[in-house]
């Protein structure tokens, strides 16, 4: 946290919901398609509370989102594209102007450590929070996500603080490294 700030409680919580639900992010991405399975293939996304035996056991298996008590709760799980893009956008409004806040996204690689793969892609993710107008308020990558030996979230975040006059911004996601051999993830809360 930044000097001796204390942030409140958050004012906005994505976690996905559960089951089916309307795709959350709101505008086609160029090289990504939502679809309904827990183990998406390249250039693919899905909401879903669980993996299981994905890729010939490549992938960790998750019986859960990360949300603590969401019981059958959703995560964003990504299998990249093979070329680098936007694989998510919104709108968040309801920011009070000239106020400092925390944006945080709870993130995993997905992929196991293998030697299937002599050089696994990993995934790069940069989060940007922009004003409707386009002014850039808030951006940072994560850096590589690794692969692990056991399923591990990893919090990533960023202080920022509203410009005077806007009460909305447009978060983006975009994915960094190109999709094949790994560079796949999944996002929540």
């Amino acid at each position: 946290q930044a000097g001796r700030c204390t942030f409140k409680p958050p004012f906005f919580h994505m976690h996905f919901g559960k089951g089916d639900i309307p795709d959350v992010s709101q505008t086609s991405m160029a090289f990504y398609d939502r679809v309904a399975t827990s183990c998406p293939s390249d250039g693919h996304y899905s909401y879903t509370s669980y993996t299981s035996g994905c890729f010939r056991g490549d992938w960790h298996t998750l019986e859960s989102d990360h949300t603590p008590g969401d019981v059958d709760g959703n995560m964003l799980l990504v299998n990249s594209a093979y070329d680098e893009g936007v694989f998510f956008t919104t709108r968040v409004k309801g920011f009070k102007q000239a106020t400092t806040y925390q944006f945080g996204v709870w993130l995993m690689n997905v992929c196991k450590p293998s030697d299937k793969c002599p050089f696994p892609l990993l995934p790069n993710l940069i989060i940007r929070l922009q004003t409707p107008r386009g002014k850039i308020v808030a951006q940072f990558s994560t850096g590589q996500l690794p692969r692990i030996p056991q399923p591990r979230w990893t919090q990533h975040r960023a202080a920022f603080t509203m410009p005077a006059v806007e009460t909305e911004l447009i978060l983006t996601m975009t994915n960094t490294a190109p999709g094949g051999c790994g560079n796949d993830f999944a996002l929540d809360d």
